[in-house]
């Protein structure tokens, strides 16, 4: 019985350790530098073409910062460039333990502030009150 009595907290302690392993592997993805600059590279084109179509001029765009972020337990890639965001959602790689763009980027400037105009679907953004989401659908196969 005085076996039973101290086999029991380390087949407690065990089972916690076990749960904590399966939450770090959610964590332990990556997403790399490669992917992270094809992402931008995605977002200045459409971010060119947006400003094209409003000015009527060729104008530089540079992603001016990226940050990986989840929302409502989805993951994403949030770049800006002066007033405007753009969010693309990310996809999980079991096998390779990374993140991967998932082909759909959302940009807004003015729904940046709040959860509007962000990839719902690898289809479609959420509703801007401003209505001044554009879509952009990249496929790589």
């Amino acid at each position: 019985m005085k076996h039973l009595k101290n086999l029991l907290p380390l087949l407690i302690l065990s089972f916690l350790i076990s749960c904590g392993k399966h939450h770090k592997k959610e964590d332990s993805f990556t997403l790399t530098d490669t992917e992270k600059s094809k992402i931008e590279r995605i977002v200045e084109n459409h971010l060119k073409g947006e400003l094209f179509s409003k000015t009527g001029k060729h104008v530089p765009v540079n992603v001016e910062n990226s940050i990986v972020k989840e929302i409502d337990g989805n993951m994403y890639i949030v770049s800006t460039y002066g007033e405007y965001t753009s969010t693309s959602l990310l996809d999980k790689n079991t096998s390779t333990m990374e993140y991967e763009y998932a082909g759909i980027t959302c940009t807004s400037s003015g729904c940046s502030a709040n959860n509007g105009c962000i990839p719902e679907s690898k289809a479609s953004c959420t509703p801007c009150a401003l209505a001044d989401c554009s879509k952009s659908v990249t496929s790589f196969e």
